[in-house]
């Protein structure tokens, strides 16, 4: 939330409305009681962020795109993680969608350090999230659609008509 207020006041966004999503997604989403994801093999290749990840240690991790003018945040404020979709303009960064990813207070083994990576498919506008090689969000900006394991929160409708269903089809853009 910490990068959301950021943006929020830097391009003078709804961050009231934001922040009503973030506070019902607190409240209604975890990650340890959403579908799990199995370990997947993406080609190094696509991988263009590696971090070490310590849930619950607030973290901030951009990846842009190697293409185009959009980037991935991966952001952990210490309570809660997100992934947003930014758009990159001369104003500055436009945040367009946002999953949640997890809950710190709902991770079974949040004192275990995980390996974070952010990759890209070979056209540039595809994103996913893996953690400890796990698929657990990713945008599609070509067709303004985001995917997690846990649904949530509601989509931008000013940016997409989806929702945020996980849907394993997604992993295909980044063989």
């Amino acid at each position: 939330m910490v990068f959301l207020r950021k943006i929020a006041g830097k391009v003078g966004i709804q961050e009231s409305f934001w922040l009503g999503v973030l506070s019902t997604a607190l409240i209604l989403c975890s990650l340890a009681n959403g579908a799990l994801a199995a370990a997947v093999s993406i080609p190094d290749s696509t991988i263009r962020l590696r971090a070490v990840l310590h849930v619950g240690t607030p973290v901030y991790r951009e990846s842009k795109s190697p293409v185009t003018d959009v980037s991935v945040v991966f952001e952990d404020d210490g309570a809660v993680a997100y992934l947003y979709a930014l758009e990159n303009g001369p104003r500055g960064a436009v945040i367009l969608d946002m999953l949640h990813i997890y809950d710190v207070g709902n991770v079974r083994d949040e004192h275990r350090l995980s390996d974070l990576k952010l990759a890209w498919s070979a056209d540039g506008r595809k994103a996913l999230l893996l953690i400890n090689d796990s698929p657990h969000a990713a945008f599609d900006f070509a067709a303004k659609r985001g995917y997690c394991r846990n649904n949530y929160p509601p989509p931008n409708s000013g940016w997409t008509a989806f929702g945020h269903e996980w849907d394993d089809e997604v992993l295909k853009f980044f063989q």
